[in-house]
């Protein structure tokens, strides 16, 4: 089960980087830190676009989804 009101996501980022070694070269990935920043915009965005966003549709679609 998730923890819904965990800080962290589920998720790691990775970068390409090229490692030499003895001559030879190889493709590796490396994890690397990341960061989301939000703001109540986004927020507020998220929040409406889960209720229904505002079309008859997603509002139909989302009372089905929740009834299921």
């Amino acid at each position: 089960m998730i923890d819904l009101q965990s800080q962290s996501l589920p998720f790691k980022a990775y970068e390409p980087t090229i490692e030499l070694r003895e001559r030879k070269s190889r493709n590796v990935y490396i994890e690397v830190p990341y960061s989301v920043e939000t703001g109540e915009a986004e927020r507020i965005a998220v929040d409406w676009t889960a209720r229904g966003g505002g079309s008859g549709t997603s509002r139909t679609s989302n009372r089905h989804s929740s009834c299921v």
